[in-house]
């Protein structure tokens, strides 16, 4: 059981790191859209007077 824990550490440890990444990178985005008023930054706002 113990060999099979040593194993797979490092898969883990690998794993976790690519999803702290991944949450990173989206808390990012979501905080430069909210900053922009909640519009999408990659597509301009259209507004009709």
């Amino acid at each position: 059981m113990l060999a099979l824990l040593h194993r797979c550490t490092p898969i883990l440890l690998v794993l976790f790191a690519l999803a702290c990444i991944d949450f990173s990178a989206a808390v990012d985005s979501a905080d430069a859209r909210s900053r922009s008023g909640g519009r999408s930054f990659s597509s301009p706002a259209t507004r009709q007077a």
